[in-house]
């Protein structure tokens, strides 16, 4: 079924009309009924009592976190029907999804593209972005039905969290040992006949002072049942040429304080996608990850906690890709870290920390590049690479009678790029029902390996104004944000914000089309403004969120990232509607339906050199699962209207926009012991 842009933007508005009436009928019938009054109490009660730390010190709740915060728990994720973590994103205001090389999709975040280093992806404690370049992919990636919460941070974090949470934090707990028990699931999903499976399972338990978890994931699957048409007119088919393969082995173990955890990490893609244009035949890209990680919470004294803590990190990220490559660099990540927190008294608290890593990159063959691997760094003479970054940070939290306030900083030196300082101040107050939200950040994005070794130092008279050296440095980011909320009786909630966020010298890929050089180089500036909202509700048999966010350009200097229209950034919808609603229908029976609706975006899409306009996109899905006992059985629809759900570049890289998937048909078939 194909729709008319004028029709699915009928249908989105009737999708979240009919959400908002179904919480004020049920809203309406609660009123008449005084348990139900009290359990929407309770619900609303639970809501604004669940605590966090992603942005304070200590947990608190998540109206009172000094920053713009979203928490999405393990029901909720259930409910859904999510299968990744690029499914849930799509429920959160200000995320969307964009393509890059080799059929690669990742996130955008409020008009920009955050997908290479701007965006900081924690699991378990765990760094998560790959080190050449910074990237963080989606798709088929991190599977939801391992995942017991996610917490976001929509805005800065560096102060916090370093060089790569410039934009945004997203912080994944899995299930762990607290489960006392475990799962497994089995998830096939059809689409044009073709069959994807994916097997998730693990399990958690504790005694005494030990505790023990472990995930495993299995996945085979797909990108795309649709065709993929290249700017040069050229096209494939995706069904049979869009692979993925994922595997992912997660295992905690902790005693008293201690706490230590292995994450191995195998994401492949074999499609033919390739820069473009379109390769005759499949290629395999490959991101794998080993990570192990142990910190131990020292409590030296009742108002004083030491943490120190170590990372060892080992990668082979973007290996393959391309026709006849190789192409190979592994990668290693050394962090050691001890931070303290200081309990100066019942409303202060104080972080300091100090944090040491050491990025190397050996290139064992960069066929793809053309050169030798002993050419292939510090300006062509070595085929290694080493860099040391120090960084000490501190955030002080300090609970006053009329403000909560929160002052933190951090400064980094990186040996290659040298230093940069980044503040941040927080002003939150929360009453009865009502909360609000001043904040200030500073933010950086550090440049990674291969970006350092990858400067464009020849480039036209068109180019020279944009990157005006060959040296990459750190790009900065400036944000202000206002939030206030409000929470009603009978288990609404409504909360909304306003942004405004500022890129100086961003690090961009250029291609200089005079000489055919490439690489990457820091140029001109951009900014994004804009608000998000977000309703929710809850009762016994019904609950339901309604999420709304619109960004507009402020400026836009950077000649790669320009779609043609002033205010909106390339590849990016400047308005989304999400919604979702979940039916108890008994005790054991659920229904869900939710769904996402994106206005029209620019992007290119031949080799006219002028950028057009796609449609919108509707993508509605549904799901609905039984459970009993330790068993349960669902059954899903994902883009029920088999709408053209488009990705396109977030910038001028030669690619015309890739197909998703369109209508799916999945089960997913658990069992809890």
């Amino acid at each position: 079924m194909k729709l008319t842009p004028c029709l699915r933007k009928i249908i989105g508005g009737l999708l979240a009309t009919l959400l908002v009436a179904i919480t004020g009928r049920v809203q309406a019938e609660n009123a008449t009924n005084s348990a139900a009054m009290d359990f929407g109490g309770l619900d609303l009660a639970q809501l604004a009592s669940v605590k966090i730390d992603i942005a304070s010190i200590k947990s608190r709740p998540v109206r009172e976190q000094p920053g713009i915060v979203s928490v999405i728990q393990a029901q909720e994720i259930r409910d859904l029907g999510a299968r990744d973590l690029a499914d849930i994103l799509q429920q959160v205001p200000g995320f969307g999804m964009g393509s890059d090389v080799n059929g690669v999709i990742g996130p955008s975040f409020r008009g920009l593209w955050a997908y290479e280093g701007k965006l900081q992806l924690i699991v378990d404690g765990v760094e998560f972005n790959e080190t050449l370049y910074g990237t963080t992919q989606l798709g088929h990636h991190i599977p939801a039905d391992a995942i017991a919460e996610v917490e976001i941070i929509r805005g800065p974090g560096s102060a916090k969290y370093g060089g790569t949470a410039e934009l945004a934090v997203v912080r994944v707990t899995t299930k762990g040992a607290a489960q006392n028990g475990g799962y497994g699931v089995v998830t096939p999903s059809f689409a044009d006949g073709k069959l994807g499976m994916d097997y998730n399972g693990g399990f958690g338990y504790t005694k005494g002072d030990w505790r023990m978890s472990a995930n495993a994931f299995v996945g085979e699957n797909f990108r795309s049942n649709k065709r993929y048409t290249a700017q040069d007119g050229s096209s494939f088919d995706m069904t049979h040429d869009s692979d993925i393969a994922s595997r992912m082995v997660n295992v905690g173990l902790g005693w008293k304080d201690f706490d230590a955890r292995v994450i191995y990490d195998k994401y492949e893609l074999t499609d033919r996608v390739n820069f473009g244009m379109p390769l005759p035949v499949q290629e395999e890209i490959q991101f794998e990850t080993l990570a192990v990680m142990a910190k131990y919470d020292w409590r030296v004294k009742d108002w004083l906690t030491l943490t120190p803590s170590f990372t060892y990190q080992r990668q082979t990220p973007w290996h393959g890709g391309v026709a006849g490559s190789t192409f190979e660099d592994q990668t290693t990540r050394y962090i050691a870290e001890l931070s303290a927190v200081v309990n100066l008294s019942e409303n202060a608290a104080l972080l300091a920390g100090f944090r040491y890593h050491r990025d190397e990159a050996v290139a064992k063959d960069t066929s793809f590049y053309g050169v030798a691997p002993t050419a292939f760094y510090n300006n062509g003479t070595s085929d290694h690479v080493c860099y040391d970054t120090v960084s000490p940070y501190a955030q002080l939290d300090w609970d006053l009678k009329w403000v909560n306030v929160t002052l933190g900083g951090r400064y980094e030196y990186h040996s290659e790029v040298g230093g940069q300082f980044v503040p941040r101040i927080g002003l939150t107050k929360a009453w009865d029902r009502f909360h609000v939200k001043a904040l200030f950040d500073q933010a950086y994005r550090t440049p990674n390996i291969n970006i350092i070794n990858s400067p464009l130092n020849v480039f036209s008279s068109a180019l020279a104004k944009a990157a005006p050296s060959s040296e990459v440095k750190s790009e900065k980011t400036t944000s202000y944000q206002i939030e206030a909320g409000y929470l009603f009786d009978h288990g609404f909630s409504l909360v909304g914000n306003l942004y405004y966020m500022e890129i100086e010298d961003p690090i961009v890929y250029m291609v200089d089309a005079g000489t055919s050089n490439e690489g990457y180089a820091n140029g001109g500036k951009i900014s994004t403004y804009g608000t998000e909202l977000e309703l929710r509700y809850t009762c016994e048999k019904f609950s339901g969120s309604l999420g709304y966010s619109f960004y507009a350009l402020g400026q836009n200097t950077v000649p790669v990232w320009q779609s043609g229209v002033s205010r909106l950034a390339l590849g990016i919808p400047a308005h989304k509607v999400s919604a979702s609603g979940t039916w108890h229908i008994t005790d054991h029976l659920n229904w869900n339906l939710n769904g996402t609706l994106t206005a029209e975006e620019l992007a290119y899409t031949d080799t006219s050199g002028q950028s057009k306009e796609l449609d919108p996109t509707f993508l509605l899905n549904t799901f609905v699962e039984y459970r009993w006992k330790h068993a349960s059985i669902g059954l899903g629809v994902a883009n029920l209207f088999d709408d053209d759900n488009q990705v396109a570049q977030p910038y001028d890289g030669g690619a015309a926009p890739m197909l998703l998937k369109g209508r799916e048909i999945f089960f997913k078939l658990g069992f809890e012991f």
